[in-house]
């Protein structure tokens, strides 16, 4: 029975931990665009993915030659308080003159 519990709540801890979720923004200042995005493990996203052209609303940035910083946003959300934030900070910067381009995340 001893084991079964200690199963149990490693399963729970496990679940707990992939519930949360980055809001991350990469942003190209040679391009002057931005784009946010959510995820649980942003810095593998960002090499594995993102650098490697496979996001298609920035697959035109060429990571080799400009200046592109990532900044994690907000931390320790759950999946749609994540997207949520995305969307926020995507309409902040929309909406106010910091000369960037925003492109938009697919969210939920």
């Amino acid at each position: 029975m001893h084991t079964d519990l200690l199963d149990a709540l490693k399963t729970a801890a496990l679940e707990a931990i992939q519930e949360i979720w980055v809001v991350y923004a990469l942003v190209n200042e040679t391009r002057k665009e931005i784009y946010f995005g959510t995820s649980k493990r942003p810095k593998e996203r960002i090499v594995d993915e993102h650098s490697k052209g496979q996001t298609k609303a920035i697959s035109h940035w060429d990571w080799s030659r400009e200046k592109i910083f990532a900044h994690i946003m907000n931390e320790k959300q759950t999946m749609y308080q994540a997207s949520k934030s995305a969307h926020w900070f995507e309409n902040l910067f929309q909406n106010n003159s910091f000369g960037y381009r925003v492109h938009q995340t697919k969210g939920i």
